[in-house]
C-alpha cells in the first residue's frame, strides 16, 4: 500500500510539474458515474424478500500521465503511469480505492514500438472501441476470458504499413509467485482505423496462448455508414490445461451490436452470449443491454441503459437487471 501511495504521490508531482515540462507530457483522466437501481431476482425460497437496491457506481475512473522524450535519431522513450479511482466510496469498504492500470516505459521508432511493464495484452488492446458498454455492467469481460492486464509483460507494436495494417505481440513471464505458472504470448493482426477516423471499418484477429490459464481465438470487426455502426465480434476459448484424464472443453461466444446517431444522441444496443459446457443450449448465458447517449460537450456526455444478464447456469441462477442513468466526463 506505501508502494502504491508514493507511486500516486509522483504520478500527482509530474502532473504538477506538467506545465513547466516540455509539451509532450500529458495529464489525462476520465470520471465516469452512474446512479444505478440493481434487480438481482426473487430467491425462489424466500420470494418475499425484497431482492433490489440502488447506489452510485464508478466506473474504472481514472487519472494518468504519458508522454514521450525525443532521443535523437527518429527515436522516443515513451511512458505511461495509469490509476484507476473508485470515485463512489461505498460505507465499511476495505477496498483499495486506488490502484493501478496500464503503467510502462519504452522505446518507440522507425521498427515499431516495445513496452515493458504492465499492460493490456494484445487480445484486450486489439478489442479496439468495439464494446459499446466497455467497464459498465455489459463489458464484454462479464462473459468472455481474455481481458487481460498484465504485469511482467514485455509488448511490442509495429509500425502501421500502408496507415492500415499492424502486427502486435505480448509475451508474459510466469514471475516468481506462482510455481505452476508458465510464460505466455498474447498476438493480434488490425486492419483498419479503430477510432473510424482515417477509415470507416477495423478488424482484427488476436490469439492468447497460456495467458491466465486460458488459450483464445477472437475475431471481431465494426464498420460506419450512413450514420450507423454495426459491429460482430466472434471468440473460442479454453483451460490452456486440463488434469489428466479430463476432457477439454471448448467454449464459444458471440457479440453483435449496432448504434445509430442523431445530431448529439446515439441509440445503442448490444447483444453478447457464451456457450455453456458442450454446447448446452438450455444454459447458455448472454446479456442484453441497450441505451441512449447524449452529447453534452466535446468530452462530456451522459449516458441512460438498462442491462439483463443472464448467467443461469446448472450450479446457480444469477439473472440481474440494471437500470442506470449516468454521466461521462473526460479530460
Amino acid at each position: 500500500m506505501k508502494l502504491l501511495k508514493t507511486s500516486v504521490a509522483a504520478a500527482l508531482a509530474m502532473a504538477c510539474m506538467a506545465p513547466a515540462m516540455a509539451a509532450n507530457v500529458d495529464v489525462y483522466g476520465k470520471a465516469n458515474l452512474g446512479l444505478r437501481y440493481v434487480d438481482e431476482g426473487n430467491d425462489p425460497a424466500t420470494p418475499e424478500e425484497e431482492s433490489g437496491y440502488s447506489d452510485v457506481k464508478s466506473y474504472a475512473s481514472r487519472f494518468g500521465v504519458k508522454g514521450d522524450a525525443d532521443l535523437g535519431g527518429k527515436l522516443k522513450a515513451v511512458y505511461k503511469m495509469e490509476f484507476e479511482v473508485d470515485m463512489s466510496d461505498k460505507k465499511d469498504s476495505k477496498d483499495n480505492h486506488i490502484k493501478g492500470r496500464n503503467q510502462y516505459v519504452g522505446l518507440k521508432g522507425g521498427f515499431g514500438t516495445f513496452l515493458l511493464g504492465r499492460n493490456d495484452t494484445m487480445v484486450k488492446q486489439s478489442q479496439g472501441k468495439l464494446d459499446l458498454y466497455s467497464d459498465h455492467e455489459a463489458d464484454i469481460k462479464s462473459l468472455w476470458e481474455g481481458e487481460n492486464r498484465s504485469g511482467n509483460s514485455l509488448t511490442y507494436k509495429s509500425p502501421k504499413f500502408a496507415d492500415m495494417a499492424q502486427f502486435g505481440l505480448t509475451y508474459i513471464t510466469e514471475g516468481s509467485s506462482d510455481k505452476d505458472a508458465k510464460d505466455g504470448f498474447s498476438l493480434a493482426l488490425m486492419l483498419g482505423d479503430a477510432k473510424l477516423k482515417k477509415q470507416m471499418f477495423y478488424a482484427a484477429l488476436s490469439y492468447d496462448s497460456e495467458v491466465d490459464g486460458m488459450d483464445i481465438i477472437r475475431a471481431l470487426g465494426y464498420a460506419k455508414f450512413a450514420g450507423f455502426r454495426l459491429g460482430l465480434g466472434v471468440q473460442t476459448q479454453e483451460e490452456s490445461e486440463v488434469a489428466p484424464g479430463a476432457k477439454s472443453e471448448d467454449y464459444m461466444g458471440y457479440l453483435v451490436n449496432g448504434q445509430y446517431k442523431i445530431g448529439d444522441v446515439a441509440l445503442n444496443l448490444q447483444f453478447q452470449t457464451m456457450e455453456g459446457k458442450d454446447g448446452a443450449k438450455d444454459n447458455d448465458p448472454f446479456i442484453v443491454t441497450g441505451g441512449i447517449d447524449y452529447k453534452l460537450g466535446k468530452m462530456t456526455k451522459a449516458r441512460a441503459y438498462y442491462t439483463m444478464l443472464d448467467v443461469d447456469t446448472d450450479a446457480k441462477d444469477d439473472d440481474k437487471d440494471y437500470f442506470t442513468l449516468g454521466i461521462v466526463h473526460k479530460f
